[in-house]
């Protein structure tokens, strides 16, 4: 059964689901690589009505903040740009419902939603009526923290702050001295940021790290503070490039690694770069395996074998699509802050005549990294790095606590369309990442909420 995502008890209104535009002939693409994830990614918006989706408890959603992550990633990857602004065209409608349920406004919902808009080439003052700027900067209290205002509490966090500053510099209304200020109030004393201003021992969280690297990069004259944090998540990356997240996903994923390359690159650690792109690779899935999961990534080592282990029956394990969205950024490797709308219209067609079957570890982007102007200096004024366009991801920018599972696709690819009006109430936690293929783990804009599934707990942060 498929409904509308919602949250706090409010109806969301339908999002239309739009033809893409005629484009040119599809290219055609290897299984792996950039062009191959994104290929994976427009298939999935497109089977969906230019919408993605998320399963939990046996419904399938519609996934704003999912479909955020996605077409900032195909913005990033500069193809399928066609089926990118059909995707922009159905969350702008939806964008009220997601960022602003009822009398709730969520800072980090806003936030993405604006570089969505930017990075589309949409006007963030009026994206589906909404002004995002305004929106934006009336949720900065006195000490500079973007905030929620919802019945369930205030659930911003580090991830949430970041993305506004990157938010606020795309749009042109760059966020004051209090905003940037404020996020390094949440650095911890190994130069790595904690996600949640809760008052505990500072615990610094590789994702609000990296998140936390590209504000700092965005907003300029950070050079010296950039250089402390990815010196941080260079001691987590492992020997394959791999990088863990936070509470609840220690194992190194794909999601993690694809957020630390673009840190790595503004840090100027290009080295450290390429090895997290190296262990990104070494998860999409290639040739090698069924049609209906190529290109895609997985979250981890684990995923990746169990669906090796499948063979021609392997299927969606539901992840794939999230790990898929912010897991593309070591190939890209531009911050979100240098998205631009443009590339090639049509969606690369995958082929495997010329590549080898035994082989689906080898890919390597085809685009150029971005280099970072000026990160290793305190006196920088911006890395709007390299014009590569980049998505991340949260990688997802949803607003009330929520408690979703990942999204969840049928082996063929194809996520059923909403059609069912039945109303959900009490507050759905969108999940943004998942830490392994039983148990969701979301990462919101704002909640650090425990989530139950499969007998086992694991943290959903909201972004």
């Amino acid at each position: 059964m498929t409904t509308h995502l919602r949250r706090a008890g409010f109806t969301s209104a339908a999002l239309v689901a739009l033809a893409a535009a005629a484009s040119a002939p599809a290219t055609a693409a290897p299984a792996t690589g950039t062009d191959a994830a994104a290929s994976f990614l427009a298939g999935q918006f497109a089977a969906g009505g230019h919408q993605l989706s998320s399963t939990y408890a046996g419904q399938t959603y519609l996934d704003a903040g999912l479909s955020a992550d996605g077409i900032l990633a195909l913005t990033s990857a500069g193809v399928a740009s066609n089926e990118a602004g059909a995707a922009t065209t159905a969350f702008a409608k939806g964008v009220g419902d997601y960022a602003m349920p009822g009398t709730d406004v969520y800072a980090g919902a806003v936030a993405k939603s604006l570089i969505v808009a930017k990075a589309q080439g949409q006007n963030p003052r009026a994206f589906g009526g909404v002004d995002l700027v305004s929106k934006l900067q009336g949720l900065e209290k006195p000490s500079g923290r973007f905030s929620d205002v919802s019945a369930y509490g205030d659930y911003s966090n580090a991830v949430t702050q970041s993305l506004a500053v990157i938010a606020l510099q795309k749009a042109g209304a760059p966020a004051d001295a209090k905003a940037t200020n404020y996020l390094l109030s949440l650095r911890c004393n190994d130069g790595g940021f904690r996600l949640a201003d809760d008052g505990s021992a500072c615990v610094s969280d590789p994702d609000a790290t990296s998140f936390a690297v590209q504000a700092l990069a965005a907003a300029g004259g950070h050079g010296a503070d950039v250089t402390k944090a990815v010196n941080f998540l260079a001691t987590k990356q492992n020997a394959d490039g791999g990088v863990a997240g936070g509470t609840g996903t220690t194992t190194p994923n794909a999601n993690s690694t694809g957020l630390a390359a673009v840190a790595f690159t503004l840090g100027g650690q290009g080295a450290r770069a390429v090895k997290a792109q190296s262990f990104v690779a070494s998860l999409q899935y290639g040739c090698s395996f069924p049609a209906a999961v190529r290109g895609a990534i997985a979250y981890d080592r684990a995923a990746f074998a169990a669906m090796k282990s499948a063979g021609a029956s392997g299927k969606l394990a539901g992840n794939e699509t999230r790990a898929t969205s912010q897991g593309l950024y070591a190939f890209t490797r531009a911050p979100l802050v240098s998205l631009t709308k443009g590339g090639a219209t049509a969606t690369p067609a995958i082929s495997c005549s010329s590549e080898p079957t035994s082989s689906p570890n080898t890919s390597t982007s085809t685009r150029s990294a971005p280099k970072p102007t000026t990160t290793s200096s305190s006196n920088s004024t911006s890395t709007s790095a390299t014009p590569a366009p980049t998505s991340t991801a949260s990688t997802d920018a949803t607003a009330a606590p929520t408690s979703t599972t990942s999204p969840s696709a049928p082996s063929t690819s194809t996520v059923p369309q909403s059609t069912s009006t039945t109303p959900v109430t009490g507050p759905i936690v969108n999940t943004d990442k998942v830490s392994d293929n039983t148990v969701p783990f979301g990462f919101a804009f704002g909640a650090v909420i425990l989530v139950t599934a499969g007998g086992a707990v694991a943290y959903a942060r909201r972004r």
